[in-house]
């Protein structure tokens, strides 16, 4: 064990000359420290406290409200609705819609706001709600994006379908070749040049059509 002679913190103090000390020592050093001015109130740190903190101020900047005119017709009346009946604004759901929309299109289709120029412009979009807590933000964003799900709903069911015609077709073909590599043996076997060049152009035919693609994602959640 290292044998301490002289403290250079409050543990050695601690270990040499014990708690009455190292509390003398504390209690000569806040003494030590002079009056300050908190927050217009004259304080002494480590007797009284801090002054109670100020509130932050509670005034907004005004927002426009936003004008249904403006929003897609398309979506214009399901907003509307979705807003009267969950008692919110629509500025939620539409923003969350007008988004969702761009990512959908994607590069489907642009516009070329210069006349002679090929800058090329593309509904990719990119948005966000603010709002208090318990404003119902959340439920506002999910409707906006409940046709995206259903959607991805559909396209998962059109790849499992497009899954199991593929992977029959692959054995269909694979069948089909085992059978007329059995013929082709024969015909050439027996020097028939006919069937050894029907089997080719029989060979030549068959064909697998391109692996599935995986199923498209219109939505990820991050957290």
């Amino acid at each position: 064990m290292i044998s301490i002679s002289k403290p250079t913190d409050f543990n050695d103090l601690l270990q040499l000359k014990g708690p009455t000390e190292v509390k003398r020592q504390v209690e000569t050093a806040f003494a030590a420290i002079p009056e300050i001015e908190v927050l217009g109130k004259v304080d002494t740190f480590g007797q009284s406290g801090w002054a109670a903190p100020i509130p932050l101020p509670d005034d907004l900047p005004p927002v426009k409200a936003l004008d249904s005119s403006i929003i897609p017709p398309p979506l214009r009346g399901w907003i509307l609705d979705v807003a009267e009946r969950m008692e919110i604004p629509p500025d939620f759901t539409t923003a969350t819609a007008v988004v969702a929309l761009g990512s959908l299109i994607g590069r489907g289709c642009g516009s070329f706001p210069k006349q002679y120029d090929d800058w090329q412009v593309v509904p990719n979009t990119f948005g966000g709600v603010v709002g208090r807590p318990s404003v119902l933000k959340s439920p506002a964003v999910s409707e906006g994006l409940k046709f995206l799900a259903k959607l991805e709903a559909e396209s998962r069911q059109d790849h499992r379908v497009a899954m199991t015609n593929h992977e029959f077709q692959t054995e269909v073909v694979k069948a089909t070749k085992s059978t007329l590599a059995e013929e082709l043996k024969k015909a050439v076997k027996s020097g028939n040049d006919e069937e050894i060049e029907r089997v080719r152009l029989r060979m030549a035919e068959l064909q697998i059509d391109e692996p599935v693609r995986a199923t498209e994602r219109s939505h990820v959640d991050t957290a």
